[in-house]
Parts: C-alpha cells; structure tokens; sequence
C-alpha cells in the first residue's frame, strides 16, 4: 500500500485549488495525458460561481471520447517512488 502524501505535499499538489475554494467558483482537474513516469498530466476546468454542471459536463465528455481508466496501472508504482 503506498504512503500517504505528508501535509507538505498534499498542499504543494493542490496549490491550484486555493483561489476558487475563496471565490467558490466550481472546478475540476481531468487528467489529459500522462507522462514517462506514469503520472497524470491534467487540465483544471472552472467555471461561473452557480454553474456546477459545466466542469462535471466537460469532464465527462472527455472521459467518452478519450478514457483514462487505462493509466492507473502505471500510477500505483509511480505514488510508492513519487512519496
């Protein structure tokens, strides 16, 4: 089982989420890509204060036409070296 990630780094990885969680403006990060080393290479997705549907309706036409289940193999090795 790998490590949890230390304070340190959940809040080095999550240092995007800070100005909308204030403006509680909706957001959502999708993984796009990934990388050598098996990680996620994402894009966050935000929209208008109220227009949750927007972020989630991105997310999952993304999710249709290009499925991103299949990296999550490489993902679990890649956490233990990451943390």
């Amino acid at each position: 089982m790998p490590a949890k990630p230390t304070p340190s780094k959940t809040a080095e990885l999550g240092e995007f989420c800070g100005p909308f969680k204030v403006t509680g403006q909706p957001a959502i990060s999708v993984p796009a890509y990934w990388n050598a080393d098996g990680f996620p290479i994402g894009v966050q997705r935000v929209a208008c204060y109220g227009r949750e549907e927007l972020p989630i309706a991105l997310a999952s036409r993304r999710e249709i036409v290009h499925p991103w289940v299949h990296g999550w193999h490489h993902l679990d090795d890649s956490l233990r070296n990451f943390l």
